[in-house]
Order: structure tokens, then C-alpha cells, then sequence
């Protein structure tokens, strides 16, 4: 990910791109001016505190009035139709609470960095390198022949291709054949180079009896907590995670951990214009070593991510490290991914219908869309409430609390709690949609 950053900034430094955005800007402003002179503003800093209790929100499709405050009520006074509502949508949902690891002075850490270059990004990406360095120097390095191509914009980063050799398909680096297995084969490999890190720790840090409580093996990657963990959990499987659990690891994160030591001020990440590093891998590098990196290759990632955090020149502690890495357990992270990809399924449904990502008008955000399906809800759940209680159902669904005390996964606190959001505005906006969905098949109809 730190790599495509780098091309990105390189791309958004050019003068060609600067001069493009300033001309879209002065458009988007232009536009927004027109609009507001035509319909009055929409939103500005501090819009929402004008709205008093009983408010009305005015919808321009239908000419219609929707009266939040009123169909709230309504559902309020009515145990019979918010039953009837919540047995028309699955159960609320939300992502699982993180908690990460502190350090404790009993027990001993042991640091594995670790990289992945996938095909592509998102869910459908495959491993196609796994990489990962000990505190002691030893490495680990696997190429892996996915089963599609890679991706154009990732190839382009990372320098792999498959390409077909003597009527096989090939794995290439910069376009020359290199070695690779199957994913299963460089999985078992890799926890095969972790037990015999293990193994090298545990008899100068453990008792017989107690070993395994001792000892604390964390893979850290950077931004591995947003990529490189999904990623390889979804990839490698059940079996995979039950094996890392067994063995008591955990994953780490050094991207969080940057980001504070920069906030904080750390002397060390100070530039020569007197300037902060961002915190992406090149930038730290650079900073600390005055020199670039290979930033193409997972193995020269680690490589570069190790010597940052135990470089003299770094200047932190393993405290540090383990307080600021946001550490969880391997089934922590699981079940974050498996919310991740729960929410991603349903957020495909709205796409397209409440949320187009190429329109200047789409009725909801993208990160709105990301709200209603992590709270468990998929575009054809909010189309059924329509259609048998049309503004009530989908208003009161979004609007009222997600506590229900007949399901054990609601607590009393979710009673002060929306399932989706309060905001007037885009509840007005999704009734709005409705309304003109209605419209269009009575007209298509007739």
C-alpha cells in the first residue's frame, strides 16, 4: 500500500494534475453557487442546529412533506408496528469491539515483520508474495502462483505478472520467470519458519511449564491491520488462523505506531526543512537513513520496515512498540474481517440504486451506504419496507434505536442509539429515492 501511495503522490506533485484540480474545483464551486441561488444551501458549517424539534423536511420529487418527527412518534406509540418492522429486517449488526494487547514486563515479544504483494486490491486480491523478517535477521520469502492475473495497477507497483511459458502458466518478476508454489504450500512453509523462531526464543525466555504463556511472537506489517491481515485470513483459511492461534501469535500494526511517535513529536522522524515525515514506509525511511529503498518487493518491504523500528536512530522500546501497534489476537482479527466482508456484500446492493459513485447526485454518500449495510441492513430490506410501509418503514428502521430486547445481541445502551442515523436530510433523501423509483414504473407501466 506504501508503495502506491508514493506513485500517487508522484502523480498529484505533477504541474499537469495541480492545474486539472484547480480547474475542477473552480466547477464544483461554480456549481454549488448556481444551486444554491436556485434551491437555497443544502449544507454549510452548523446548518443542522437550526433545526428545531418539529421540523419538516421538505422533499421536491413528489412535493412531499416528510415529517420525521411525526412518523417517529408514531412508531413510538405503536409496540405492534415497530414489531412488525423489525421482523421485516435482519437483526442489527455492528463491527466488533477492538482490543489490543498492552505491554506486560513478564513476558517476552517477539517481532516477526511480515508483507504481502496481492494481484489487486479489495476482497477478490490473491497472494501472489509473502515475505516476513526476525529481530535475529532471518527471512522468509515465498512467490505464489495465484490463479488469476495480476491486476494493471498492481503489476505496474509491484512488478508481477503471470505470463504463459512453454504452455505454463508463470509467475514473473520485471517480466523474468521466478520460482513459486501454491498458496497452501508457502503457508505451511511460513508457519513452519514460525515454530522454529519460536523454538529459537523459548528456551532463554520460558519454563517448561509455562512457555507458551511467556512468550508473545507478534507479526507486524505496515498498514497490515487495514490490508495484509484480511488479506491473507481470507486467503489462507480456517486452517491457517486455527495454526497461528495455536501457537499463540498476534498481528501488529507499525502504521499507527508511526502515526503516533509523529504526532508526539519523535526527534528522530524530524526532517531537515524542520518538517514531520509522513508516515508511509519510504517517507520514515528516508528520513531516518537519508537514502530510498526498494519499495517493489515484499522482502525488501520487511527488510526496510525492520531496520526502522530497531535502528538505533528510531530510538523506541519494545513497550513502545507493543502499546502503540494496536496488537490483537489472530480470532480478533478474523472476526473484523469477516464483519468487513459482511458489510461489503450488502454495500454492494445499494450501488447503482441509493448510492451512485459516478453521479454528482447520488441520494446517500458512500460512507452512508457503508453505515446502513454494517448496521446489517441490504438495499432489498429497505425496498420491502417501502413497498408494504412506505415512508413509515423506511424512516423508522433507519431512525429508531437498534435495541431490541427480544435479541441477545442488543444491549440497553443501543435504546439512545439510531440502527442508522437521525440526519433529517438524508432521511429525506431516501424517501425522496422511493418516491421517485414509484414514479418511474407507474410511468414505464403505463
Amino acid at each position: 500500500m506504501d508503495k502506491k501511495q508514493q506513485c500517487d503522490k508522484k502523480r498529484k506533485s505533477s504541474k499537469e494534475y495541480k492545474i486539472r484540480r484547480h480547474q475542477l474545483q473552480s466547477e464544483r464551486i461554480s456549481k454549488t453557487a448556481r444551486k444554491e441561488a436556485k434551491e437555497g444551501k443544502t449544507y454549510e458549517t452548523g446548518i443542522g442546529l437550526n433545526l428545531e424539534k418539529e421540523t419538516t423536511v421538505t422533499t421536491t420529487g413528489n412535493n412531499t412533506d416528510v415529517d420525521v418527527d411525526k412518523i417517529v412518534m408514531g412508531i413510538t406509540n405503536n409496540k405492534q408496528l415497530y414489531e412488525d418492522l423489525m421482523k421485516l429486517v435482519p437483526p442489527f449488526t455492528e463491527r466488533p469491539a477492538k482490543e489490543y494487547l498492552s505491554h506486560d514486563p513478564d513476558k517476552t515479544y517477539q517481532f516477526v515483520l511480515f508483507d504481502i504483494e496481492t494481484t489487486c486490491t479489495g476482497k477478490q486480491a490473491e497472494i501472489c508474495q509473502l515475505s516476513a523478517i526476525c529481530q535475529n535477521g532471518d527471512t522468509f520469502s515465498s512467490y505464489i502462483l495465484p490463479n488469476n492475473s495480476v491486476g494493471y495497477y498492481a503489476s505496474k507497483v509491484n512488478n508481477l505478472t503471470v505470463e504463459t511459458i512453454n504452455g505454463q502458466r508463470t509467475l514473473c518478476k520485471d517480466l523474468k520467470p521466478v520460482n513459486s508454489v501454491s498458496l497452501q504450500i508457502a503457508l505451511q512453509t511460513f508457519i513452519k519458519f514460525l515454530q522454529y523462531q519460536q523454538n529459537l526464543i523459548r528456551p532463554t525466555c520460558c519454563t517448561n511449564t509455562v512457555e507458551n504463556e511467556n512468550l508473545v511472537t507478534v507479526l507486524v506489517g505496515h498498514n497490515a491491520a487495514t490490508f495484509d491481515v484480511p488479506t491473507l485470513l481470507r486467503n489462507a483459511g480456517n486452517n491457517f488462523e486455527e495454526q497461528l492461534h495455536s501457537m499463540k501469535i498476534c498481528f501488529g500494526d507499525s502504521l499507527p505506531l508511526i502515526r503516533s511517535l509523529i504526532s508526539n513529536q519523535h526527534a528522530p522522524l524530524k526532517q531537515s526543512n524542520g518538517q514531520f515525515c509522513k508516515a508511509n514506509l519510504a517517507s520514515v525511511y528516508k528520513c531516518l537513513f537519508d537514502q530510498d529503498f526498494d519499495a517493489h518487493d515484499a522482502l525488501e518491504d520487511v527488510i526496510a520496515l525492520k531496520r526502522i523500528l530497531f535502528s538505533p536512530e528510531m530510538s523506541i522500546d519494545v513497550k513502545t512498540i507493543v502499546d502503540r501497534s494496536q496488537i490483537s489476537s489472530v480470532r480478533a482479527m478474523k472476526s473484523d474481517m469477516e464483519f468487513i466482508d459482511f458489510r461489503h456484500d450488502r454495500y454492494q446492493t445499494f450501488v447503482g440504486n441509493l448510492h451512485c459513485p459516478n453521479e454528482d447526485h447520488s441520494p446517500i454518500s458512500h460512507g452512508m451506504a457503508l453505515k446502513i449495510a454494517g448496521s446489517g441492513l441490504s438495499y432489498s430490506d429497505l425496498h420491502n419496507l417501502w413497498q408494504k410501509f412506505g415512508e413509515t418503514g423506511v424512516v423508522g428502521i433507519l431512525f429508531m434505536p437498534s435495541y431490541n430486547p427480544k435479541d441477545t445481541r442488543s444491549t440497553p445502551s443501543d435504546k439512545n442509539h439510531p440502527r442508522v442515523t437521525k440526519s433529517k436530510r438524508i432521511l429525506s433523501n431516501v424517501v425522496k429515492y422511493f418516491q421517485s423509483c414509484n414514479v418511474s414504473n407507474i410511468s414505464t407501466s403505463s
